[in-house]
């Protein structure tokens, strides 16, 4: 039992953890046209990093941790960012 309290992680270490999404926001108002790829947190929708081209964005968020998904899903974005 003592194992297993000693490979929990803790609540800080737990939002360093997860996944992050690829947004393309080229066709969204308001969004950078210069660096339209987001990588978004996939629990809130937030932008935890903007970039110029998808490779990049994925190197972003593999420097951050971070697996990825892309989408385009506006909806989805808005979803998440609405209901966290």
């Amino acid at each position: 039992m003592k194992d297993i309290e000693k490979n929990k992680i803790r609540d800080e270490e737990l939002d360093n953890v997860g996944g992050g999404l690829i947004f393309n926001a080229k066709n969204i108002i308001g969004s950078d046209p210069n660096n339209p790829f987001e990588v978004l947190d996939d629990r809130t929708g937030d932008v935890l990093a903007r970039a110029n081209t998808y490779d990049l964005a994925v190197q972003y968020a593999v420097n951050m941790g971070k697996s990825y998904e892309y989408t385009e899903d506006w909806n989805r974005v808005q979803w998440l960012r609405n209901n966290h």
